[in-house]
Protein backbone atom coordinates (compact mmCIF):
# COMPACT_ATOMS: atom_id res chain seq x y z
CA UNK A 1 0.00 0.00 0.00
CA UNK A 2 2.91 2.49 1.25
CA UNK A 3 4.74 2.13 -2.39
CA UNK A 4 1.42 2.43 -4.29
CA UNK A 5 1.22 5.93 -2.53
CA UNK A 6 4.31 6.74 -3.20
CA UNK A 7 3.78 5.90 -7.11
CA UNK A 8 0.19 7.95 -7.02
CA UNK A 9 2.61 10.56 -5.26
CA UNK A 10 5.00 10.55 -8.40
CA UNK A 11 2.69 10.31 -10.70
CA UNK A 12 1.11 13.55 -9.36
CA UNK A 13 4.46 15.33 -9.50
CA UNK A 14 5.35 14.30 -12.64
CA UNK A 15 1.71 15.26 -14.47
CA UNK A 16 1.84 18.84 -11.95
CA UNK A 17 5.63 19.07 -13.30
CA UNK A 18 3.91 18.28 -17.40
CA UNK A 19 0.99 20.70 -16.96
CA UNK A 20 3.88 23.40 -15.75
CA UNK A 21 6.09 22.97 -18.48
CA UNK A 22 3.47 22.96 -20.93
CA UNK A 23 2.04 26.19 -19.67
CA UNK A 24 5.22 27.70 -19.35
CA UNK A 25 7.44 27.90 -22.53
CA UNK A 26 10.03 30.87 -21.72
CA UNK A 27 13.47 29.68 -21.78
CA UNK A 28 16.52 28.50 -24.03
CA UNK A 29 15.69 26.07 -26.78
CA UNK A 30 18.35 24.32 -28.87
CA UNK A 31 18.30 22.53 -32.30
CA UNK A 32 21.66 20.82 -33.96
CA UNK A 33 21.15 19.80 -37.87
CA UNK A 34 23.28 17.25 -38.99
CA UNK A 35 24.15 15.60 -42.44
CA UNK A 36 21.75 13.35 -44.24
CA UNK A 37 24.62 10.75 -43.06
CA UNK A 38 24.70 11.66 -39.78
CA UNK A 39 28.31 12.44 -39.57
CA UNK A 40 28.00 16.29 -39.93
CA UNK A 41 27.04 19.20 -37.53
CA UNK A 42 25.75 21.63 -40.33
CA UNK A 43 24.20 24.02 -38.04
CA UNK A 44 23.61 24.67 -34.31
CA UNK A 45 20.18 27.09 -33.67
CA UNK A 46 19.65 28.39 -30.52
CA UNK A 47 16.32 30.40 -29.24
CA UNK A 48 15.32 32.38 -26.66
CA UNK A 49 11.49 32.60 -26.24
CA UNK A 50 10.63 35.27 -23.48
CA UNK A 51 6.62 35.40 -22.57
CA UNK A 52 4.89 38.46 -21.31
CA UNK A 53 1.99 40.76 -20.76
CA UNK A 54 0.52 38.64 -23.87
CA UNK A 55 2.85 38.52 -26.70
CA UNK A 56 6.26 37.42 -26.90
CA UNK A 57 10.27 38.47 -27.47
CA UNK A 58 12.22 36.20 -29.00
CA UNK A 59 15.75 35.73 -30.61
CA UNK A 60 17.09 32.87 -33.28
CA UNK A 61 20.46 32.85 -33.83
CA UNK A 62 21.21 30.21 -36.56
CA UNK A 63 25.67 29.33 -36.16
CA UNK A 64 26.54 27.06 -39.38
CA UNK A 65 29.97 25.08 -39.73
CA UNK A 66 30.87 27.49 -42.43
CA UNK A 67 31.10 29.96 -40.27
CA UNK A 68 28.08 31.70 -41.50
CA UNK A 69 25.59 33.23 -38.64
CA UNK A 70 21.89 34.13 -39.58
CA UNK A 71 19.83 35.91 -36.76
CA UNK A 72 16.20 36.87 -36.15
CA UNK A 73 14.27 38.43 -33.46
CA UNK A 74 11.46 41.07 -32.30
CA UNK A 75 13.59 43.64 -31.49
CA UNK A 76 12.47 45.48 -34.50
CA UNK A 77 9.16 47.40 -34.84
CA UNK A 78 5.99 45.69 -36.01
CA UNK A 79 7.74 42.54 -37.20
CA UNK A 80 6.02 40.06 -34.43
CA UNK A 81 2.35 39.08 -33.92
CA UNK A 82 0.50 36.30 -31.78
CA UNK A 83 -1.95 34.22 -33.20
CA UNK A 84 -3.83 31.62 -31.61
CA UNK A 85 -1.03 31.15 -29.44
CA UNK A 86 1.88 30.80 -32.33
CA UNK A 87 4.22 33.41 -32.73
CA UNK A 88 4.57 34.48 -36.44
CA UNK A 89 7.80 36.74 -37.41
CA UNK A 90 7.85 38.86 -40.76
CA UNK A 91 10.98 39.98 -41.92
CA UNK A 92 10.98 43.47 -42.16
CA UNK A 93 12.26 43.94 -45.49
CA UNK A 94 9.16 43.90 -47.73
CA UNK A 95 11.36 42.79 -50.37
CA UNK A 96 11.42 39.10 -49.62
CA UNK A 97 8.24 36.75 -48.20
CA UNK A 98 9.99 35.04 -45.20
CA UNK A 99 7.76 34.12 -41.87
CA UNK A 100 8.69 31.97 -39.14
CA UNK A 101 5.88 30.21 -37.19
CA UNK A 102 6.67 29.91 -33.36
CA UNK A 103 4.78 26.94 -31.92
CA UNK A 104 4.93 26.66 -28.09
CA UNK A 105 3.82 23.25 -26.61
CA UNK A 106 3.70 21.71 -30.10
CA UNK A 107 2.01 18.25 -30.91
CA UNK A 108 3.10 15.08 -32.79
CA UNK A 109 1.25 13.41 -35.93
CA UNK A 110 -0.38 12.07 -33.08
CA UNK A 111 -1.88 14.75 -31.20
CA UNK A 112 0.72 14.28 -28.37
CA UNK A 113 2.37 17.32 -26.77
CA UNK A 114 6.37 16.94 -27.46
CA UNK A 115 7.25 18.39 -23.91
CA UNK A 116 10.00 20.83 -23.70
CA UNK A 117 9.79 21.70 -27.08
CA UNK A 118 8.90 24.39 -28.99
CA UNK A 119 8.61 24.35 -33.59
CA UNK A 120 9.13 26.68 -35.39
CA UNK A 121 8.14 26.81 -39.36
CA UNK A 122 9.55 28.71 -42.53
CA UNK A 123 7.16 29.92 -44.44
CA UNK A 124 8.50 31.53 -47.90
CA UNK A 125 6.81 32.98 -50.82
CA UNK A 126 7.34 34.28 -54.37
CA UNK A 127 9.96 36.54 -53.56
CA UNK A 128 11.80 34.55 -51.39
CA UNK A 129 13.84 34.09 -48.14
CA UNK A 130 16.93 36.81 -47.96
CA UNK A 131 19.15 34.10 -46.34
CA UNK A 132 20.93 31.28 -48.55
CA UNK A 133 18.87 28.20 -49.20
CA UNK A 134 21.73 26.24 -46.26
CA UNK A 135 20.55 28.15 -43.49
CA UNK A 136 17.79 26.24 -41.69
CA UNK A 137 15.13 27.81 -38.95
CA UNK A 138 12.56 24.95 -38.71
CA UNK A 139 12.03 21.89 -37.01
CA UNK A 140 11.65 20.78 -33.35
CA UNK A 141 13.91 22.77 -30.73
CA UNK A 142 14.89 20.89 -27.41
CA UNK A 143 14.08 23.38 -23.86
CA UNK A 144 17.43 24.25 -22.13
CA UNK A 145 16.24 22.89 -18.81
CA UNK A 146 18.07 24.59 -16.43
CA UNK A 147 16.23 27.86 -17.41
CA UNK A 148 13.03 29.64 -17.05
CA UNK A 149 11.02 32.77 -17.51
CA UNK A 150 9.06 34.57 -14.66
CA UNK A 151 5.48 36.35 -15.35
CA UNK A 152 7.95 39.46 -15.89
CA UNK A 153 9.51 37.94 -18.85
CA UNK A 154 12.75 37.52 -16.66
CA UNK A 155 14.55 35.27 -17.66
CA UNK A 156 16.53 32.97 -15.15
CA UNK A 157 19.04 29.75 -15.19
CA UNK A 158 19.50 27.21 -12.23
CA UNK A 159 22.62 27.60 -10.63
CA UNK A 160 22.78 24.47 -8.27
CA UNK A 161 19.77 22.88 -7.06
CA UNK A 162 18.46 25.39 -4.82
CA UNK A 163 18.91 28.84 -6.74
CA UNK A 164 19.46 30.94 -9.75
CA UNK A 165 20.23 33.94 -12.00
CA UNK A 166 18.87 36.67 -13.91
CA UNK A 167 20.73 36.15 -17.12
CA UNK A 168 21.10 37.57 -20.83
CA UNK A 169 17.68 37.56 -23.00
CA UNK A 170 15.26 38.21 -20.94
CA UNK A 171 12.84 41.14 -20.97
CA UNK A 172 14.38 43.88 -19.31
CA UNK A 173 13.15 47.77 -19.24
CA UNK A 174 13.13 50.48 -16.67
CA UNK A 175 14.09 49.85 -13.15
CA UNK A 176 14.47 45.82 -12.54
CA UNK A 177 13.48 44.92 -9.51
CA UNK A 178 14.95 41.30 -8.34
CA UNK A 179 12.71 39.29 -6.79
CA UNK A 180 14.15 37.36 -3.37
CA UNK A 181 12.48 33.58 -5.29
CA UNK A 182 10.87 32.31 -8.16
CA UNK A 183 9.65 29.14 -9.44
CA UNK A 184 11.14 27.56 -11.84
CA UNK A 185 10.49 25.17 -15.29
CA UNK A 186 9.10 23.10 -12.49
CA UNK A 187 7.59 24.41 -10.12
CA UNK A 188 9.67 24.79 -7.63
CA UNK A 189 10.63 27.91 -5.59
CA UNK A 190 14.19 28.29 -5.59
CA UNK A 191 16.11 31.57 -4.14
CA UNK A 192 17.34 34.02 -6.67
CA UNK A 193 21.03 34.37 -6.30
CA UNK A 194 21.45 37.53 -8.38
CA UNK A 195 22.30 38.89 -11.93
CA UNK A 196 24.70 37.31 -14.43
CA UNK A 197 27.83 37.94 -16.30
CA UNK A 198 26.72 40.51 -18.89
CA UNK A 199 23.28 39.85 -18.30
CA UNK A 200 21.70 43.44 -18.97
CA UNK A 201 24.23 44.17 -21.71
CA UNK A 202 23.43 46.84 -24.72
CA UNK A 203 19.95 46.73 -22.80
CA UNK A 204 19.75 50.23 -23.29
CA UNK A 205 15.89 51.04 -21.61
CA UNK A 206 17.68 49.44 -18.28
CA UNK A 207 17.57 52.38 -15.92
CA UNK A 208 18.02 50.99 -12.26
CA UNK A 209 18.11 47.63 -10.20
CA UNK A 210 16.41 47.20 -7.07
CA UNK A 211 18.05 43.92 -5.16
CA UNK A 212 15.81 41.85 -2.46
CA UNK A 213 18.70 41.34 -0.15
CA UNK A 214 21.91 42.52 0.30
CA UNK A 215 23.26 38.91 -0.33
CA UNK A 216 21.90 39.18 -4.36
CA UNK A 217 24.97 40.38 -6.02
CA UNK A 218 25.33 41.90 -9.84
CA UNK A 219 28.24 40.04 -12.17
CA UNK A 220 30.37 41.07 -14.21
CA UNK A 221 29.74 43.87 -17.15
CA UNK A 222 25.75 43.51 -15.77
CA UNK A 223 25.17 47.29 -16.24
CA UNK A 224 27.17 47.88 -19.61
CA UNK A 225 25.72 49.36 -22.21
CA UNK A 226 22.63 50.56 -20.21
CA UNK A 227 21.03 53.36 -18.32
CA UNK A 228 21.69 52.65 -15.25
CA UNK A 229 23.86 56.14 -13.57
CA UNK A 230 27.89 55.46 -13.62
CA UNK A 231 30.25 57.59 -12.82
CA UNK A 232 33.94 56.46 -11.87
CA UNK A 233 35.11 58.66 -9.46
CA UNK A 234 31.85 58.06 -7.53
CA UNK A 235 31.78 54.32 -7.28
CA UNK A 236 33.48 52.14 -4.65
CA UNK A 237 36.85 51.07 -5.42
CA UNK A 238 38.14 47.70 -5.53
CA UNK A 239 41.34 46.53 -3.04
CA UNK A 240 44.03 44.36 -3.99
CA UNK A 241 44.35 41.01 -2.35
CA UNK A 242 46.98 37.98 -2.50
CA UNK A 243 46.17 34.19 -2.29
CA UNK A 244 47.15 31.55 0.24
CA UNK A 245 48.99 28.59 -1.26
CA UNK A 246 46.05 26.81 -1.47
CA UNK A 247 44.80 29.71 -3.78
CA UNK A 248 41.30 29.19 -1.92
CA UNK A 249 41.35 32.31 0.66
CA UNK A 250 42.37 35.81 -0.30
CA UNK A 251 43.38 38.81 1.99
CA UNK A 252 43.52 42.69 1.59
CA UNK A 253 46.41 43.58 3.41
CA UNK A 254 45.09 46.19 5.49
CA UNK A 255 45.37 48.77 8.92
CA UNK A 256 43.02 50.17 11.26
CA UNK A 257 43.24 53.26 8.81
CA UNK A 258 41.38 50.86 5.60
CA UNK A 259 37.53 51.15 5.69
CA UNK A 260 36.06 47.69 5.88
CA UNK A 261 34.49 46.81 2.27
CA UNK A 262 30.58 48.18 2.75
CA UNK A 263 29.27 44.62 1.78
CA UNK A 264 30.66 41.64 2.90
CA UNK A 265 29.93 39.84 -0.56
CA UNK A 266 32.40 40.96 -3.25
CA UNK A 267 34.10 39.80 -6.49
CA UNK A 268 37.79 38.01 -6.34
CA UNK A 269 39.12 39.50 -10.29
CA UNK A 270 42.33 37.52 -11.62
CA UNK A 271 43.12 38.86 -15.47
CA UNK A 272 39.46 38.14 -17.28
CA UNK A 273 38.16 35.85 -14.62
CA UNK A 274 36.03 36.66 -11.42
CA UNK A 275 34.30 34.93 -9.06
CA UNK A 276 31.92 35.46 -5.79
CA UNK A 277 33.83 35.73 -2.81
CA UNK A 278 32.93 36.45 1.42
CA UNK A 279 34.17 38.06 4.13
CA UNK A 280 35.35 35.47 6.83
CA UNK A 281 37.80 37.33 8.62
CA UNK A 282 38.72 40.92 9.72
CA UNK A 283 41.80 41.44 11.49
CA UNK A 284 42.69 44.92 10.00
CA UNK A 285 42.77 46.58 13.54
CA UNK A 286 44.75 43.48 15.17
CA UNK A 287 48.16 45.30 15.31
CA UNK A 288 49.67 42.17 16.51
CA UNK A 289 49.28 41.01 13.16
CA UNK A 290 51.39 41.29 10.27
CA UNK A 291 51.17 44.28 7.87
CA UNK A 292 52.13 43.18 4.34
CA UNK A 293 52.55 39.93 2.40
CA UNK A 294 53.98 36.88 4.55
CA UNK A 295 53.08 34.10 1.97
CA UNK A 296 54.46 32.02 5.13
CA UNK A 297 52.28 32.83 7.42
CA UNK A 298 49.18 33.70 5.09
CA UNK A 299 46.90 33.72 8.84
CA UNK A 300 48.52 36.14 10.58
CA UNK A 301 48.34 38.62 8.33
CA UNK A 302 46.85 42.21 9.19
CA UNK A 303 43.42 42.49 6.81
CA UNK A 304 40.62 41.28 5.26
CA UNK A 305 40.39 37.97 4.56
CA UNK A 306 38.15 36.26 1.69
CA UNK A 307 37.05 32.98 0.40
CA UNK A 308 35.41 31.72 -2.86
CA UNK A 309 32.55 29.57 -2.33
CA UNK A 310 33.33 27.63 -5.51
CA UNK A 311 37.16 27.89 -5.02
CA UNK A 312 37.77 24.11 -6.22
CA UNK A 313 35.75 24.66 -9.31
CA UNK A 314 37.14 27.88 -10.20
CA UNK A 315 41.23 28.15 -8.91
CA UNK A 316 42.23 25.52 -12.04
CA UNK A 317 40.92 28.22 -14.64
CA UNK A 318 41.53 31.14 -13.03
CA UNK A 319 44.53 30.74 -12.20
CA UNK A 320 46.00 28.07 -14.32
CA UNK A 321 49.72 28.44 -14.85
CA UNK A 322 50.66 30.75 -11.80
CA UNK A 323 51.77 30.19 -8.52
CA UNK A 324 50.12 31.76 -5.16
CA UNK A 325 53.41 33.70 -4.84
CA UNK A 326 53.28 35.28 -8.24
CA UNK A 327 49.56 36.16 -7.97
CA UNK A 328 48.16 39.49 -6.89
CA UNK A 329 43.82 39.67 -7.75
CA UNK A 330 41.25 42.41 -6.85
CA UNK A 331 38.48 42.11 -4.39
CA UNK A 332 36.13 44.49 -5.86
CA UNK A 333 32.55 45.04 -4.72
CA UNK A 334 29.29 44.42 -7.23
CA UNK A 335 28.63 47.55 -8.20
CA UNK A 336 32.48 48.39 -9.91
CA UNK A 337 32.09 44.66 -11.09
CA UNK A 338 29.10 45.44 -12.53
CA UNK A 339 29.62 48.57 -14.42
CA UNK A 340 33.01 47.03 -16.15
CA UNK A 341 33.82 44.44 -18.44
CA UNK A 342 37.10 42.25 -17.93
CA UNK A 343 38.23 41.03 -21.63
CA UNK A 344 40.56 38.23 -21.92
CA UNK A 345 44.51 39.44 -22.25
CA UNK A 346 47.78 37.98 -22.63
CA UNK A 347 50.69 39.87 -20.35
CA UNK A 348 54.26 39.88 -20.22
CA UNK A 349 55.49 36.61 -17.58
CA UNK A 350 59.18 35.33 -16.65
CA UNK A 351 60.73 33.85 -18.59
CA UNK A 352 58.97 34.31 -21.72
CA UNK A 353 61.10 36.76 -23.77
CA UNK A 354 60.50 40.81 -23.23
CA UNK A 355 59.69 42.57 -26.43
CA UNK A 356 59.59 46.14 -27.24
CA UNK A 357 56.99 48.59 -27.64
CA UNK A 358 55.58 49.32 -31.17
CA UNK A 359 57.86 51.28 -32.96
CA UNK A 360 55.30 53.48 -33.90
CA UNK A 361 54.33 54.11 -30.10
CA UNK A 362 57.78 55.32 -28.98
CA UNK A 363 57.74 57.82 -31.78
CA UNK A 364 54.57 59.53 -30.57
CA UNK A 365 55.68 59.19 -26.72
CA UNK A 366 58.93 60.97 -28.23
CA UNK A 367 56.10 63.28 -29.65
CA UNK A 368 54.04 63.77 -26.80
CA UNK A 369 57.37 64.53 -24.75
CA UNK A 370 59.74 66.63 -26.69
CA UNK A 371 63.56 66.96 -25.94
CA UNK A 372 63.81 63.46 -23.69
CA UNK A 373 65.73 60.38 -25.40
CA UNK A 374 64.00 56.70 -25.05
CA UNK A 375 66.50 54.57 -23.21
CA UNK A 376 64.27 51.64 -23.55
CA UNK A 377 60.58 50.31 -23.93
CA UNK A 378 58.79 47.30 -23.06
CA UNK A 379 55.39 45.81 -24.15
CA UNK A 380 53.62 44.37 -20.98
CA UNK A 381 50.05 42.95 -22.73
CA UNK A 382 47.15 43.14 -25.24
CA UNK A 383 43.78 41.97 -25.44
CA UNK A 384 42.96 38.71 -26.92
CA UNK A 385 41.48 38.16 -30.44
CA UNK A 386 38.31 38.20 -30.25
CA UNK A 387 37.92 40.15 -26.99
CA UNK A 388 38.21 43.16 -28.47
CA UNK A 389 41.56 45.00 -29.30
CA UNK A 390 43.93 46.79 -26.70
CA UNK A 391 47.86 47.03 -25.47
CA UNK A 392 49.22 48.44 -23.02
CA UNK A 393 53.17 49.63 -23.32
CA UNK A 394 55.76 51.34 -21.43
CA UNK A 395 58.27 53.49 -22.56
CA UNK A 396 61.36 54.88 -20.32
CA UNK A 397 63.68 58.07 -20.96
CA UNK A 398 66.79 58.34 -20.20
CA UNK A 399 67.82 60.61 -17.14
CA UNK A 400 67.72 63.93 -17.64
CA UNK A 401 68.37 67.19 -15.51
CA UNK A 402 68.42 64.67 -11.95
CA UNK A 403 65.08 62.87 -13.27
CA UNK A 404 63.88 60.15 -14.47
CA UNK A 405 60.74 59.53 -15.86
CA UNK A 406 58.61 56.55 -17.60
CA UNK A 407 55.36 56.63 -19.66
CA UNK A 408 52.67 54.13 -19.90
CA UNK A 409 50.85 53.90 -22.76
CA UNK A 410 47.37 52.66 -23.87
CA UNK A 411 46.28 51.91 -27.19
CA UNK A 412 42.67 51.49 -28.05
CA UNK A 413 40.01 49.85 -30.38
CA UNK A 414 40.92 52.87 -32.74
CA UNK A 415 44.60 53.14 -32.64
CA UNK A 416 44.31 56.01 -30.11
CA UNK A 417 46.82 56.41 -27.75
CA UNK A 418 46.34 57.40 -23.77
CA UNK A 419 49.33 58.47 -21.98
CA UNK A 420 50.49 58.68 -18.09
CA UNK A 421 53.99 59.52 -16.46
CA UNK A 422 55.99 58.60 -13.27
CA UNK A 423 58.97 60.70 -12.89
CA UNK A 424 61.53 60.15 -9.54
CA UNK A 425 63.58 62.58 -8.12
CA UNK A 426 67.47 61.25 -8.78
CA UNK A 427 69.27 63.75 -6.65
CA UNK A 428 69.88 61.55 -3.48
CA UNK A 429 70.29 58.20 -5.38
CA UNK A 430 72.99 56.44 -8.23
CA UNK A 431 73.03 57.78 -11.72
CA UNK A 432 72.05 53.57 -12.33
CA UNK A 433 68.50 54.67 -10.82
CA UNK A 434 65.18 54.36 -12.74
CA UNK A 435 61.70 54.55 -11.86
CA UNK A 436 61.44 50.83 -11.78
CA UNK A 437 64.01 48.38 -10.02
CA UNK A 438 67.12 46.72 -11.91
CA UNK A 439 68.88 43.51 -10.87
CA UNK A 440 71.90 43.74 -11.21
CA UNK A 441 72.50 42.77 -14.46
CA UNK A 442 71.00 46.12 -15.73
CA UNK A 443 67.58 43.76 -16.10
CA UNK A 444 64.92 45.94 -15.75
CA UNK A 445 61.75 44.90 -14.08
CA UNK A 446 58.31 45.00 -16.11
CA UNK A 447 54.83 45.49 -13.78
CA UNK A 448 52.36 42.72 -14.09
CA UNK A 449 48.80 43.43 -15.18
CA UNK A 450 46.33 42.07 -12.54
CA UNK A 451 43.16 43.40 -14.90
CA UNK A 452 41.76 45.14 -17.45
CA UNK A 453 38.41 47.01 -17.07
CA UNK A 454 36.56 48.11 -19.85
CA UNK A 455 33.52 50.35 -19.07
CA UNK A 456 30.82 51.27 -21.46
CA UNK A 457 32.18 54.21 -23.39
CA UNK A 458 35.59 51.74 -23.27
CA UNK A 459 37.32 53.85 -21.55
CA UNK A 460 40.29 51.30 -19.42
CA UNK A 461 42.01 51.45 -16.18
CA UNK A 462 44.46 48.64 -15.98
CA UNK A 463 45.54 47.45 -12.30
CA UNK A 464 49.47 46.93 -11.98
CA UNK A 465 51.36 45.33 -9.64
CA UNK A 466 55.25 46.47 -9.69
CA UNK A 467 57.43 43.60 -7.79
CA UNK A 468 60.59 44.08 -6.34
CA UNK A 469 62.58 41.57 -4.10
CA UNK A 470 61.25 43.72 -0.88
CA UNK A 471 57.89 45.03 -2.04
CA UNK A 472 55.08 45.22 -3.63
CA UNK A 473 53.57 48.79 -5.45
CA UNK A 474 49.59 48.33 -6.13
CA UNK A 475 48.48 51.19 -8.41
CA UNK A 476 46.22 51.64 -11.20
CA UNK A 477 46.11 53.92 -14.66
CA UNK A 478 42.46 55.28 -15.55
CA UNK A 479 41.56 56.22 -18.85
CA UNK A 480 39.98 60.10 -18.96
CA UNK A 481 40.59 61.63 -22.85
CA UNK A 482 44.00 60.85 -23.89
CA UNK A 483 45.39 60.24 -20.30
CA UNK A 484 45.93 58.00 -18.09
CA UNK A 485 45.68 59.27 -14.47
CA UNK A 486 47.81 57.55 -11.85
CA UNK A 487 45.98 56.02 -8.70
CA UNK A 488 47.92 55.21 -6.07
CA UNK A 489 47.00 51.66 -3.85
CA UNK A 490 50.36 52.44 -2.00
CA UNK A 491 52.87 49.17 -1.00
CA UNK A 492 53.08 46.12 0.81
CA UNK A 493 56.65 44.96 2.44
CA UNK A 494 57.43 41.06 1.93
CA UNK A 495 58.43 39.23 4.80
CA UNK A 496 60.14 36.13 4.77
CA UNK A 497 61.26 33.38 7.44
Amino acid sequence: MKTFRMLITLALFMAGTVLWAQNKPGGMYYQLIWSDDGESLLSENDLTLIPHDGTFDFALTVRQADGFVAWVGSDEIDVVRVKDGHIWYAHPNKNYDFELEIIPNPVDADGEILQDCVRVIEHIGDSGSPYPPETIFSGIYSHVIPTFTDEKGYLYKMRGEYGCELIRGGFYTDKVILPEKVFNWFGEEVEVYGIAENCFADSYDVTGVTFANDRQYAGPGAYVGTLIPYDYQELPKPYFAYPNAALDTFVVPAGAETSAPESSRQWVVFKQNAAQGILVADTHADEDKDLGRADFDFDNNQGFFFTMPDAELVKDVMFRGYESYEIETLVAPSEYVAHHRFPSFSRWKYPEAEREAKSYVTDEVQARYPGHKVMYSRWIASIRQGAGQGEFSMVEFEHQDGRAMVVFVWEDSAGELSMGDLQVDLSEESEEYGVWNVDDDGTYGIPDVVTIALDSQEHVTIFVAQNSPEAIECYAWHQVDNRLEYEGYGSWYRYYP
